[in-house]
């Protein structure tokens, strides 16, 4: 489905109001900066830092603004315990890009119910949250970004919204044009989140 220049898949239990959704934990972001050289594609990791915050900060906003309750997952070991929920994080981000390269190829299939990361991400974050929110992208003069929304309970895929270009290309290979800045993110992703029915 397309909305407000970008595309977005709902989960049927989404569609049918059946699942409602208040609380969301924002992961930081994953975004892959390259620019073109004369020796191909090359990635420009000093970038990437700072780009994946400002794209991690405007998602944050967009779901406050939309009232839900959002909040940032703070990625920072400060002691052992955290250092245990650090890499646990870390191994659900890795288990999502999995989970990705499929949503990519067949992301219709969101609308079947047929993408989950499966019940174990209960154990990471349901005591504190209703769904986590993973963000994917890639850019070089401006940035396109993947937005998942996962039940922290079940682990299904609820949401995709897809700015930029969509396909199995899309963080691989040559980089498209057509990016649009960080702030040109903000209405694709807001308007799709005003389809997700929200819990009370």
């Amino acid at each position: 489905r397309s909305k407000g220049g970008g595309l977005y898949w709902l989960h049927p239990g989404f569609a049918s109001r059946q699942r409602l959704v208040k609380k969301v934990l924002i992961l930081p972001a994953r975004i892959e900066m390259m620019k073109a050289t004369f020796r191909g594609v090359e990635t420009k990791l000093e970038d990437e830092e700072r780009v994946s915050k400002e794209v991690t900060d405007l998602v944050l906003r967009q779901f406050q603004r939309r009232g839900f309750q959002a909040i940032l997952e703070d990625s920072q070991a400060s002691d052992s315990h955290d250092s245990q929920r650090k890499y646990r994080l870390a191994d659900l981000h890795n288990r999502y890009d999995e989970l990705f390269r499929l949503m990519k190829l067949v992301p219709r299939d969101i609308e079947r119910g047929r993408y989950s990361l499966g019940s174990e991400v209960a154990d990471y974050a349901a005591a504190r949250t209703d769904a986590l929110v993973f963000i994917r992208g890639v850019g070089s003069k401006g940035v396109a970004c993947n937005v998942g929304l996962v039940d922290a309970k079940s682990g299904d895929v609820l949401l995709s919204i897809q700015t930029g270009l969509v396909g199995p290309g899309l963080l691989f290979g040559k980089v498209p044009s057509g990016f649009k800045k960080v702030s040109g993110l903000e209405k694709p992703i807001g308007d799709a989140l005003r389809r997700v029915p929200l819990a009370n």
